[in-house]
């Protein structure tokens, strides 16, 4: 059994690629940047002329900023795609990449937003540009304000995956523990 980290650079969620800190928000990070390579028909990171490098999250971002989102559409479509829906889709692409797993939506809200059925939380300006993961200090704990998180420390206990339950779509605390 291995306890490294592992997984593509660009894809993994900034607790885990920094703390080995697993949790059920590390997919809906990732969701979230496949979302805004299909939208805008990039890889998360191109390489451009004179061996510059584009992040098409931090380009995301600052376009989000700049009001310009729409930007980041694959050109290729040229007028023919729907601005509202591009929008909607790039909304739910950054509200997952958010850099707090706290700020995250759970997948199932993802897929509510992606149908229609709620709307879509907007992000906040000023999450685009704060860097809201925990201190690195800090022990890998629950960070989804009281809701149910799984998570995995790579750094800590890598035998037992921990769990806090809370809601009924997850196994319940009498459930035996997971051993990796």
């Amino acid at each position: 059994m291995s306890t490294r980290i592992a997984g593509t650079v660009g894809y993994m969620a900034p607790e885990y690629a920094t703390r080995g800190c697993l949790t059920c928000k590390a997919d809906v990070y990732s969701f979230g940047v496949v979302t805004l390579e299909i939208v805008s028909g990039m890889s998360n990171t191109n390489n451009m002329s004179n061996d510059e490098y584009l992040h098409l999250l931090d380009w995301s971002e600052e376009l989000k900023q700049q009001g310009k989102l729409l930007e980041i559409v694959d050109q290729r479509l040229g007028p023919h795609y729907s601005r509202d829906e591009a929008l909607r889709l790039l909304d739910i692409a950054l509200l997952c990449t958010n850099t707090s797993p706290a700020r995250r939506p759970r997948m199932s809200s993802v897929v509510n937003m992606l149908c229609g059925e709620t709307p879509v939380e907007v992000v906040p300006d000023e999450d685009l540009s704060g860097d809201l993961r925990p201190n690195a200090s800090q022990p890998c704990q629950s960070m989804n304000n009281g809701l149910t998180d799984w998570y995995y420390s790579t750094s800590s206990d890598p035998s037992i995956l921990l769990h806090n339950s809370k809601e009924s779509d997850l196994p319940s605390s009498s459930s035996p523990s997971l051993k990796l």
